[in-house]
């Protein structure tokens, strides 16, 4: 059965709070996803060793879609400060990510096999979680950290945070201008508009929400982070978690916005690999073509390279 769905989009939210002159940061985390099916960004941590761009999928297309549908979106990539922490074992793909996005700060973690994954493995024994997602939890605390960091050296707080992946595929716009800030966001993985995946693709705070929530990776024994298990309604355990830590320490609900998972933003590999006919149904890879998933790349190729979920790289 597709996950993917049809049907009228859920609202953008709608609210108009944010002071004439605005600021907003970009804070991107986690690691870079390979190119191959199999190559999910956790495994590719462990290359511990510098490896090409080549065997990782193109941040250039992330670049594109957050300043298409984020940045201008909400005003102009003149209001936006780029912070990012990354774990991607390449020299080449750091690179290329501090040409695009230009960061304010950035933090790299080299040596992940080596100086991190063992730390990483015993907390999450600890909290019964899986070593990836310790290291995704404390990436996002990482960063927004970095984001505090300069904030408390500027003076100036940020009116929104926009804390997402570096690897996502979004073709739907976001104008954190009408964002509300009595509430986090996060990507949209509910019924009706979604059966059931994990809300990690992307989240929206502000400031203020956004130091409290940079604590997570201080309480990941108390929740069920990443957890798959199906709830009544047809909610992710682990979506539900993450709502019960935001409610908890940084005191205000967590709440899906208009961004549905795999209908408006996916993991870029996941994106191009959910186009063949083993993974979705004709329908929903037609769906995702129309909406522009793979945008120029996928309409270079022939039908065949398409359906099959492959690039002439893999070949």
């Amino acid at each position: 059965m597709t996950r993917c769905t049809r049907g009228a989009d859920p609202p953008h939210p709608n609210c108009s709070s944010v002071p004439a002159k605005v600021r907003f940061a970009l804070a991107l985390y986690g690691s870079v996803s390979g190119k191959r099916r199999h190559w999910n960004a956790g495994n590719m941590m462990r290359f511990d060793h510098d490896t090409p761009a080549s065997a990782f999928v193109d941040v250039n297309r992330t670049f594109a879609d957050l300043r298409a549908h984020v940045m201008t979106a909400s005003g102009g990539a003149r209001l936006f400060d780029t912070f990012i922490h990354n774990t991607v074992p390449s020299m080449e793909v750091r690179a290329r990510l501090i040409m695009l996005f230009k960061p304010t700060a950035v933090t790299f973690y080299g040596s992940y096999a080596r100086a991190w994954s063992g730390h990483f493995m015993r907390l999450g024994r600890h909290a019964n979680l899986s070593e990836s997602e310790v290291s995704r939890l404390t990436s996002m605390a990482v960063v927004l950290r970095l984001v505090a960091q300069y904030e408390a050296a500027s003076g100036h707080p940020y009116e929104r945070i926009f804390l997402a992946r570096p690897d996502v595929w979004l073709w739907q716009n976001v104008d954190l201008r009408r964002y509300c800030d009595d509430r986090v966001y996060r990507s949209n993985c509910d019924p009706p508009y979604h059966t059931a995946c994990l809300a990690d693709l992307h989240y929206v705070m502000t400031s203020s929400a956004a130091a409290a929530f940079s604590t997570v990776d201080r309480h990941l024994n108390e929740f069920a982070f990443g957890s798959r298990a199906v709830e009544d309604g047809g909610r992710l355990r682990g979506n539900l978690a993450m709502g019960e830590f935001v409610l908890r320490y940084v005191g205000l609900p967590l709440v899906a916005d208009h961004v549905v998972v795999e209908h408006h933003e996916e993991v870029s590999r996941k994106a191009y690999f959910r186009l063949s006919a083993e993974s979705q149904t004709k329908a929903c890879a037609s769906d995702m073509l129309l909406r522009g998933v793979g945008g120029t790349e996928l309409a270079t190729r022939s039908p065949v390279d398409v359906n099959r979920g492959r690039s002439a790289e893999d070949s």
